[in-house]
């Protein structure tokens, strides 16, 4: 039986790399993958599933975006409540005592797609704020998953002074 598949140029040329490497064909390379991924722990499949179609949906800006947020939820163990809405890309989201949000580029127009993505942590105003941030730019083809990985450890490295007790 033959089957269609939509794949991206640069998997097929990787793809095609590795059948060249080792004298094969494409399909062949497939179907090794394919017995590859079954021997895997089903946890280790869903997170290489889930990966793959975060890069596939991240092939915008607001995909990249929308799937930035899902990630970083999952990293917390918080969903996105924005899921399933784009419209609210740049809505800020709260993380132990930080605000995360994403910043236009240009102040007055809209941005292009290829325009850096721009990430800004900020504290939740409070008693404790003490004004720590940091803003990180993102190019376009930075790895959605390491970059929402990346504002997860910085959020985990500079946690928030807990509030003094009187007395």
């Amino acid at each position: 039986m033959k089957v269609c598949v939509s794949l991206t140029d640069p998997v097929v040329e990787r793809a095609n790399a590795l059948a060249s490497a080792y004298d094969s064909n494409l399909s062949t390379v497939v179907e090794a993958a394919l017995h590859s991924f079954e021997a895997m722990p089903d946890k280790e499949r869903v997170r290489i599933v889930r990966q793959t179609h975060g890069r596939k949906r991240a092939l915008t800006r607001t995909g990249w975006m929308s799937v930035f947020w899902e990630v970083l939820g999952e990293e917390f163990g918080i969903p996105d409540g924005y899921r399933g809405t784009p419209d609210h890309v740049y809505a800020a989201r709260t993380y132990d005592g930080y605000y995360v949000i994403f910043l236009r580029p240009h102040a007055n127009e809209s941005e292009g797609e290829r325009d850096d993505l721009i990430v800004h942590i900020f504290e939740v105003a409070d008693e404790n704020a003490s004004g720590h941030g940091i803003t990180k730019h993102y190019k376009f083809e930075h790895n959605v998953y390491d970059a929402a990985r990346e504002t997860y450890r910085w959020i985990r490295e500079h946690p928030r002074k807990k509030a003094r007790r009187a007395g």
